[in-house]
């Protein structure tokens, strides 16, 4: 067993463990199970991977789409315009802030890079932290990319590192491009093959519970998180609305 392993449960950071507390929702009230953060070797790169992992999110959503595959072509360009975004924004330093929480409930990603906004209602990530309650994990992959992940590392000059993909459950894929773009991806963390370990044991033992069944009221309450947060990260459509709080 490793010094990571023997300390999994360590304590975190008070600021990282306030923020969790204060934003992670339904997640918040369980134990954590274990965390782990951006490896200190990858945290000049890490940008540059979870930059071209939303690119290839966006053309692997286009699949469906054969009308718009022309579009995938324009992957280089999106790569040199995403580059020179992320020197501008700090995006390098957020993104290499990150920590990733596993709880009973599911996994929250926290970046402390990232300062608090005071519109949180208007910056809906303005805080940093982002869950995903258990019923959506689907199966993970650790250190295998697709075609079009592959291609979107090499145009963005992303160096080989951990990398954990946790695909979205099959009974919540309710659109054709869910089915295609992972749930969440963790890109060079530490100790990626212990932490996908953890990972399963969470997900298989929600399998499990009775009451992470579709019938279960605990299922229940977090589909209905799952389908509030999903409702607030689609973009604005006109009508006003206010956001739902806990």
């Amino acid at each position: 067993m490793s010094e990571y392993q023997k300390s999994v449960k360590r304590e975190l950071p008070p600021e990282v463990l306030q923020r969790f507390r204060s934003y992670g929702e339904i997640l918040a009230d369980d134990d954590i199970v274990a965390w782990t953060k951006v490896d200190d070797m990858y945290k000049s790169s890490v940008w540059r991977a979870n930059a071209a992992d939303e690119v290839a999110s966006t053309c692997l959503q286009l699949l469906p789409l054969p009308c718009l595959w022309h579009g995938c072509l324009c992957i280089p360009l999106m790569a040199g315009c995403a580059c020179c975004l992320g020197a501008c924004t700090k995006r390098a330093k957020i993104d290499a802030s990150l920590y990733y929480i596993l709880t009973a409930g599911g996994l929250s990603t926290v970046k402390m890079g990232r300062r608090r906004c005071p519109c949180s209602q208007i910056c809906l990530k303005a805080h940093g932290v982002r869950n995903f309650s258990v019923i959506e994990m689907g199966l993970e992959t650790t250190d295998v990319k697709g075609c079009v992940t592959q291609c979107c590392h090499t145009c963005f000059c992303v160096p080989q590192m951990p990398r954990i993909e946790v695909a979205v459950r099959p009974i919540l894929a309710t659109d054709c491009c869910m089915r295609y773009a992972p749930l969440i991806i963790l890109n060079g963390i530490e100790e990626h093959l212990y932490f996908a370990e953890e990972l399963e044991k969470v997900r298989t033992a929600a399998l499990e519970d009775p009451e992470m069944q579709p019938s279960g009221t605990m299922y229940k309450r977090h589909k209905k998180f799952v389908m509030r947060r999903r409702a607030a990260e689609q973009p604005p459509s006109g009508g006003s609305g206010a956001a739902g709080g806990m």
